[in-house]
């Protein structure tokens, strides 16, 4: 039997819940996620950790030949409990392309009253407010506030508080910067989170057919279209694996 070392992918928009019926997520699809489980299977068993949100869509004909294994999951904390417990056999990477929010819901309050502060740009208000719960927030409030707690970055527990030793395949989004910026923004990020690679982009550059990326590691950077992004990146993982190296 063919022995294949075991990747971690996590994939799709993690959603946060606002109340039983409400959450607050992003669009993402997880395509991005699927397609680089389809690549890195040519050599690789895959776990991967999915939104419920996303459409499973893999290649249908000639299947790879690495086991692909689907894990569901909703918030960024039920994400994060799933990949503790799968880094404890030390996979041989893992692919971070989930999008998390950066922070989770924890109160909800009605506005009673607003008044501005002064004339600073941007405005500042005194509100005054009142906290509303239930299980479904009513609809007949004027206005509303949700307050958020920032939740930790899974990426920097793997390194920081797992112990994980693999290859950590870190992604990043920005906008309103000049990819010039980009680069600048994602070395440093990849460095602070000990990742041994990072995919950075804009959402200028995220269209599926015109969009593009950039790969940046420690010899260096460079940008690779949208279509290839997946096949680059499993090239990569394939070619640290058979040099040996370490993280």
């Amino acid at each position: 039997m063919t022995h294949f070392p075991q990747v971690i992918i996590t994939a799709g928009g993690a959603s946060e819940p606002i109340d039983a019926v409400r959450s607050w997520g992003n669009p993402f699809t997880g395509r991005t996620g699927m397609a680089i489980a389809d690549a890195v299977r040519e050599f690789a068993d895959v776990t991967l950790l999915l939104a419920r949100s996303a459409v499973p869509s893999f290649k249908t004909s000639q299947p790879p030949p690495g086991k692909l294994t689907l894990r569901p999951y909703t918030t960024g904390a039920e994400l994060a409990g799933l990949l503790q417990h799968l880094i404890l056999d030390q996979p041989a990477a893992v692919f971070m392309t989930a999008a998390v929010s950066d922070y989770r819901p924890v109160k909800i309050v009605k506005i009673c009253s607003e008044q501005r502060i002064g004339s600073t740009s941007p405005p500042q208000y005194l509100w005054t407010v009142e906290e509303i719960g239930g299980s479904k927030i009513k609809s007949d409030y004027e206005k509303i506030a949700i307050v958020g707690e920032r939740s930790p970055k899974i990426v920097d527990l793997l390194r920081f508080e797992w112990g994980y030793r693999g290859f950590v395949y870190k992604f990043k989004l920005e906008a309103g910067i000049t990819e010039p910026e980009l680069i600048k923004i994602a070395s440093a990020s990849r460095v602070a989170s000990k990742a041994d690679v990072m995919v950075a982009n804009t959402l200028d550059m995220i269209d599926e057919n015109t969009g593009g990326a950039w790969i940046l590691d420690d010899a260096g950077q460079r940008r690779v279209d949208r279509s290839q992004l997946a096949a680059a990146l499993a090239n990569d993982l394939r070619q640290r694996l058979a040099c040996g190296q370490n993280p």
